[in-house]
C-alpha cells in the first residue's frame, strides 16, 4: 500500500467517509439481488494516482458495466456492488461502521433482507469476499471466478510473485491476528453451505490449482476447469453474464456436460452465445483494441 503518510491518511478518510457499497435498481424481479465484490483489481494498490483517479474522481466499482448489459439488467431488480478500498484482503470491512467481517456481514444482510433470491459474486479476492460472506449468511447461489479460499496461501503467493515487503508483510499481520482466525478460510463454511456454488478456475495456473486442490473435495461445489494460465481468467465476460443470469436447472444442466472436462473458453463462448453472437462479441473486442492502439 501507500507508503507516505498524506497518501495513507487520504486512504483512510475515504474509509471513513465513503459507504464503499452502491445500490444499483435493475429491472428483473424485485425479489432478486445481486451482490458482487471486487479484487485487488479494483485499482493498483501501490499507486497513489491510480487510487485518487478511480476512487476519489471516477468512484469505481468493479462489475458496473456488467450490471448494466440487458440481460443481466433484466435478471434482479437490485444490484449492489462492495469494495474494498483498503485492501485488507475484506479483514477490516468497508467502511468506518461496517469495520469487520462480522459488521459488513451484518450490513449485507440488511441490505439483502426481504429478498427470495440472493446470488453473491466475485472474482479472484473478490471471489474470497463472496465465498466468506454468501456462506455466513447462507444466500442461494455464489458464483466465483478464479477464487482465494486461503489467504495466508495468497500471501505466499504474493511473496513468491515479488510483491513488495510492506505489502505481504501488513497482510501477514493480519492474517495473523487471533481476532481474524474465523475469516481468513471461508473452506469450514463452504463445507456446510446450503446453497449452490460455481467456481470456475483456470487449470493452467499453479496458484488457481492450489486453490481447487484446498476445496476440490466438497461435494456440493460445482467446479469448472478452463484452459488459461492466468490467475483472474477464465471464461469470457460475456459467458459469465450469461451463467449469472441463468435458470439453476440450466445451470446445473451446463455443470453436468462439463464436469471433469476442460473447458476451451472459445468454444464455452459458443456454448452460451451461439455461432452468430460469439462472432459478434469477437469482432466487436477487436474494435476496442485497435482503437486502444490507435490512441496511444
Amino acid at each position: 500500500m501507500f507508503n507516505k503518510p498524506e497518501h495513507l491518511a487520504l486512504l483512510q478518510k475515504a474509509y471513513d467517509e465513503l459507504p464503499n457499497y452502491k445500490i444499483v435498481e435493475g429491472d428483473g424481479p424485485q425479489d432478486t439481488v445481486y451482490v458482487f465484490f471486487s479484487s485487488k483489481g479494483l485499482f493498483n494498490e501501490n499507486d497513489f494516482d491510480d487510487f485518487t483517479k478511480k476512487i476519489l474522481q471516477q468512484d469505481r466499482y468493479e462489475w458496473n458495466n456488467s450490471i448494466h448489459s440487458p440481460r443481466l439488467r433484466n435478471a434482479a431488480g437490485t444490484f449492489i456492488l462492495v469494495r474494498d478500498i483498503r485492501m485488507n484482503d475484506w479483514l477490516t470491512g468497508i467502511n468506518q461502521s461496517d469495520n469487520t467481517p462480522k459488521k459488513l456481514a451484518q450490513r449485507l444482510q440488511k441490505l439483502t433482507e426481504g429478498k427470495e433470491h440472493i446470488i453473491f459474486c466475485g472474482s479472484s479476492m473478490g471471489g474470497f469476499a463472496a465465498l466468506l460472506f454468501g456462506t455466513m449468511l447462507q444466500v442461494e447461489r455464489i458464483f466465483v471466478f478464479s477464487p482465494i479460499v486461503s489467504l495466508d496461501s495468497f500471501n505466499r503467493f504474493c511473496i513468491a510473485e515479488g510483491a513488495p515487503t510492506r505489502d505481504t508483510d501488513h497482510h501477514a499481520a493480519l492474517i495473523g491476528n487471533p481476532d481474524m482466525a474465523a475469516y481468513i478460510s471461508p473452506l469450514p463454511q463452504i463445507a456446510n453451505f446450503t446453497g449452490s456454488i460455481y467456481w470456475f478456475y483456470p487449470n493452467k495456473s499453479v496458484y488457481d490449482v492450489s486453490q481447487y486442490e484446498l476445496a476440490k473435495d466438497i461435494p456440493h461445489v460445482r467446479f469448472f476447469s478452463v484452459n488459461r494460465h492466468q490467475h483472474g481468467s477464465t471464461v469470457f465476460i460475456e459467458s459469465m453474464i450469461y451463467l449469472l443470469s441463468e435458470s439453476e436447472n440450466k445451470l446445473l444442466a451446463l455443470y453436468r456436460k462439463h464436469q471433469g472436462k476442460n473447458i476451451e473458453p472459445f468454444k464455452f463462448l459458443l456454448r452460451t452465445h451461439g455461432l452468430l453472437g460469439a462472432l459478434v462479441i469477437l469482432v466487436r473486442r477487436l474494435v476496442r483494441l485497435l482503437r486502444k492502439k490507435l490512441h496511444r
